[in-house]
């Protein structure tokens, strides 16, 4: 059961959401074979706060997410050469704009819909993606390890631009301010592409802690996208928001099942 409320604009309630076991060892989690998954997790109930009617209040280098409106015309994200061709530059741009990056590498989508025969679903654990470490492996991948040893001496910024495809009304994603989030709680854990642990790289999820603060943004639309950020190389700012996909007990017993698609940039930072 599900404590909510609801007055004028504002919607809270409490949920269970997974959280990684802080006593387990690492494990494994795999993109393509998620049944095969060696995660040990454990279920808190957590508040949940609708964001919208402050949603100004939030700012990527104080809490780790921020919304923004930025539509777009581009419809085409079941095909990726498409995506990569007139997507990928839209992002790229909005990342320049409200961080003020000199150079951003755009990479790493991933297409979301919550039905059983989708090989991507909503992931249901609270996770910050991957740590900084992931970040100088993927720069050294997608720019040579030459070129990225310059660009890596700057700071930078890990982001996760989350976008959904219709209004979600159904297994939104919830937040966690990052003012409120210790980075004792950050666990280490590995994915990796296959059963084979082909290429595993690192990644964090999330123990539970009482201080932790999470939001959502009721209703999001096509038209939003909500940036995340996921690592800084500044180890003195805010590292980033760690996030999981919720039961909304405020949706229609017959919502539409969301479908969002998310894509990782890395910004550089001027010198």
């Amino acid at each position: 059961m599900s404590d909510t409320m609801i007055a004028g604009d504002r919607v809270q309630f409490d949920v269970p959401m997974r959280f990684i076991d802080p006593d387990a060892a690492p494990g494994f989690v795999y993109l393509n074979a998620y049944d095969q998954n060696t995660m040990k997790f454990q279920t808190h109930r957590v508040v949940v706060t609708d964001a919208r009617p402050m949603a100004d209040n939030f700012i990527l280098d104080r809490n780790g997410f921020a919304l923004v409106r930025r539509p777009t015309e581009f419809t085409q994200f079941d095909d990726p050469a498409r995506a990569e061709a007139v997507y990928y530059p839209e992002i790229a741009a909005l990342v320049r704009e409200v961080l003020g990056a000199e150079k951003v590498l755009v990479f790493h989508p991933a297409l979301r819909r919550d039905v059983p025969s989708s090989r991507q679903r909503p992931a249901r654990n609270a996770h910050l993606d991957y740590p900084v470490i992931t970040y100088r492996r993927w720069a050294e991948q997608l720019m040579g390890a030459d070129a990225a040893a310059e660009w890596l001496q700057r700071r930078f910024v890990g982001i996760n631009i989350w976008r959904p495809l219709k209004p979600v009304l159904a297994s939104p994603l919830a937040v966690c301010d990052g003012a409120t989030l210790s980075t004792q709680d950050l666990r280490i854990g590995y994915a990796a592409n296959e059963t084979d642990n082909t290429d595993p790289r690192a990644t964090f999820n999330l123990a539970y802690n009482p201080a932790q603060r999470w939001y959502y943004f009721r209703h999001m639309r096509p038209d939003e996208v909500l940036l995340i950020k996921i690592a800084d190389s500044d180890a003195s700012r805010v590292q980033g928001a760690p996030h999981s996909a919720i039961d909304d007990p405020t949706s229609a017993p017959d919502a539409p099942p969301r479908e969002s698609y998310e894509i990782r940039a890395l910004a550089f930072m001027p010198a």
